[in-house]
């Protein structure tokens, strides 16, 4: 009852606001009529009706033209009068004879035509806008209150008998339609076309089977669909782990077993390409951290394939981003440091390839020729080095010919130069590294078991330095790339077919450790690219381990298999130092997640290498004492 009653009495205050409206209205109409009146009544000045002249001798309108005039602007020229009980008499200024008598008034205005002087004023540049304010669309009660002013929900004009709707922030174009009707203000002229019509006209026709065939096969389609699908399956396989924990304490467990610094994250194999395929050389693009380039061997159970290829894998994804082939065995490559989209290969004939991927094609789009002023021999050795804008591709043959590059032009190389020494013509080059941050000296590991270091701009190719390093070929070497408060960078990792791995300071002539863990070949190394003393080893039996030789010289941190019974031939660290991935015979790519401890790395890493070296360096001062003094 008192909803209703609250009800009744707003419609009644809407109701009594509405009169009110309508009768200032009416007052408004009432007085502009009274005005217009007063302002004819003013203007009205006696003289003659039909005359042709004024008083003053001036020429004035006739009757008709003045009553044309005044047509024009809504004003009556006299008054009809029906016929009622007078008789119709003659009048003196019209002689026509009709049922109704017009009156004309006594006094007829004196029109004139005079001389107008006419002003141009340029309009004033108004600016307008609409202002609206925002409310609810359920209202509770009539005349509800919005932000800055009273609005009522309906605003109504009556007109006759209709109730008219007025919208007063609107503008008055359609509401002054409304009122008249007939005028048909407004209206704009539209075609008048059917649905039907509407729709056969927007009907798309349908393709031909020949047609849709042709739209499937074509170039731009099948790439659009390929790159589209990428994005789906990323989108499909992007893992957000839900319950990490970010108050966990790291620091406890950098003491965790053997196994936990080192976690397979995923395996990378394709059956169809890399089955039957060692690895041969591993990249990770500095463009696309997330990138992986490798390159494997041939497949001696498929001679028909192409005996190289070269697999872009992505580190988030499980699927191929890319292939291409060679015509030739790879030996090594890289990503070109310097350009994001084109890769390097070495091949066994001695040819330098270069794939591109925004080209469609899997083969290079350019290569080097076979001439004897190049490589001959297969290239095992490929580094990039220089800066943006100037960098050089140096390669290194098996018969110890060393040439730079243009990463723009494999048509012939900069320089060649063949590596020798005092007491060898050429030397068997099997691997290859620079110093760090230097772009000339470098390390070579020969298949005589020899360490040569030498600069590619020295005397005609003649190395500076050699060590009689192992005993069987040095399958791998690796500079120290760590930078740091302290300058490692001459100390050198080298590995060899006699299962020793041994840790070098090329600016003295005796090994400082030496690392008898493995039990086979050692086929690789690698120093990581942010602890200045952590590193990792392979062997053929499959076996990585990782060393810390701030902790242990004699014994590494971690270890692990990587099953199978294949070997570990290649790894490579990322960039960043959190991610490593280890290549084996097999065709397989095995991703491992790094433990935190290896990554962030403490300042006082770099003192406590200082002091390990120092201590090698005197353990050793004492074998040698006491080599010498023993007895024979």
């Amino acid at each position: 009852m008192a909803e209703d009653a609250l009800y009744n009495m707003a419609a009644e205050e809407r109701r009594m606001e509405l009169e009110r409206k309508k009768q200032k209205l009416a007052e408004m109409r009432m007085d502009k009529e009274r005005r217009k009146q007063e302002k004819l009544r003013h203007t009205l000045v006696p003289g003659e009706i039909n005359g042709s002249t004024t008083d003053s001798g001036r020429q004035s309108l006739p009757n008709f033209d003045m009553e044309e005039i005044l047509g024009s602007v809504g004003i009556p020229s006299a008054v009809n009068i029906e016929n009622g009980s007078h008789p119709p008499k003659t009048n003196d200024v019209s002689h026509e004879t009709s049922p109704n008598r017009i009156l004309r008034p006594n006094r007829l205005p004196n029109l004139e035509i005079a001389e107008i002087q006419t002003v141009s004023i340029a309009p004033k540049n108004g600016m307008s806008y609409s202002k609206t304010t925002q409310t609810d669309d359920e209202r509770i009660s009539v005349g509800e209150f919005s932000l800055g002013s009273q609005e009522f929900d309906f605003d109504e004009i009556s007109v006759g008998e209709k109730n008219i709707d007025i919208n007063f922030d609107e503008s008055p174009t359609h509401e002054i339609a409304k009122l008249l009707p007939n005028l048909q203000f407004g209206h704009k002229h539209v075609d008048e076309k059917t649905e039907k019509e509407i729709e056969i006209q927007a009907r798309i026709p349908d393709l031909s089977e020949e047609e849709k065939r042709q739209l499937l096969t074509s170039n731009p389609f099948v790439q659009f669909f390929q790159r589209s699908a990428k994005v789906i399956e990323r989108a499909l396989n992007e893992d957000v782990d839900i319950f990490v924990d970010y108050s966990r304490d790291f620091l406890a467990e950098q003491n965790a077993g053997d196994g936990e610094l080192l976690t397979l994250n995923r395996e990378f194999i394709d059956e169809k390409s890399c089955a039957n395929r060692f690895v041969t050389a591993l990249d990770f693009s500095s463009f696309f951290p997330e990138l992986v380039a490798v390159a494997y061997d041939h497949n001696p159970n498929a001679p028909l394939d192409p005996p190289g290829i070269v697999n872009v894998w992505s580190t988030r994804h499980k699927t191929l981003e890319g292939t291409f082939h060679s015509t030739s065995r790879l030996t090594s490559m890289l990503y070109a440091k310097f350009h994001a989209n084109i890769i390097v290969g070495g091949c066994y004939s001695g040819q330098i390839c270069m794939w591109d991927n925004r080209v469609n094609k899997k083969t290079p789009v350019h290569k080097s020729p076979l001439s004897t002023a190049a490589h001959t021999q297969p290239v095992f050795c490929m580094k990039m080095v220089g800066t943006q804008n100037a960098h050089d591709l140096v390669t290194v043959s098996t018969d110890g010919k060393m040439c730079t590059w243009s990463v723009d032009n494999l048509n012939a190389p900069i320089d060649t130069v063949t590596l020798c020494c005092k007491t060898k013509r050429q030397l068997p080059t099997l691997c290859l590294s620079f110093f760090h941050n230097n772009i000339t000296s470098f390390c070579a590991g020969g298949e005589d078991g020899f360490l040569y270091v030498g600069d590619r701009h020295g005397n005609k190719g003649e190395v500076a330095k050699f060590y009689q390093a192992h005993y069987a070929p040095v399958s791998t070497v690796d500079m120290h790339k760590t930078p740091g408060k302290i300058d490692y960078s001459s100390l050198c990792l080298s590995g060899s077919l006699d299962w020793s791995l041994k840790l070098w300071n090329l600016r003295e002539n005796s090994p400082l450790l030496s690392f008898e863990k493995h039990k086979h070949y050692v086929l690789d190394v690698q120093w990581s690219p942010v602890h200045p003393a952590v590193f990792i080893s392979s062997d053929s039996d499959g076996n990585a381990h990782l060393w810390n030789i701030n902790a242990d010289t004699e014994s590494p941190i971690s270890s692990l298999n990587i099953g199978g019974g294949r070997s570990a031939r290649k790894m490579m660290w990322s960039k960043d130092g959190k991610q490593l991935i280890i290549g084996d015979d097999n065709g397989r790519i095995l991703l491992y997640d790094v433990h935190e401890s290896l990554y962030n790395v403490r300042s006082d890493e770099w003192d406590k290498l200082s002091s390990t070296l120092k201590e090698s360096r005197l353990a050793n001062a004492d074998n040698d004492d006491r080599t010498e003094t023993a007895p024979v």
